[in-house]
């Protein structure tokens, strides 16, 4: 099992769900975690690797659909803000329209 600053993680399969949007792909994997599964969502954001954990299969997918997008729109930007702020962003894009 490895670790990975101190938590022990354990791959549960080795075929990523894949999201693609375009010609962006976002990676989902599974594992688990202190005997709990975990989705961790994987990408590239600007040069640098991104990851992002999440309890549900869904919710990861729905993040991957709205990561890919924003890279594919040129909204990279957006990824780097925190959950409230994104929320305050997407409303005043969606408002602008």
């Amino acid at each position: 099992m490895p670790r990975n600053g101190g938590k022990r993680t354990q791959v549960v399969s080795n075929c990523p769900v894949r999201i693609k949007v375009g010609n962006i792909v976002v990676k989902i994997y599974r594992s688990r975690s202190r005997g709990y599964e975990i989705f961790t969502l994987d990408y590239y954001s600007a040069g640098r690797r991104k990851r992002e954990t999440f309890a549900k299969l869904e919710a990861a997918k729905d993040r991957a659909n709205e990561v890919a997008c924003a890279i594919l729109n040129g909204r990279s930007a957006a990824l780097e803000l925190t959950n409230a702020d994104r929320d305050d962003y997407m409303r005043a894009i969606d408002g602008s329209l």
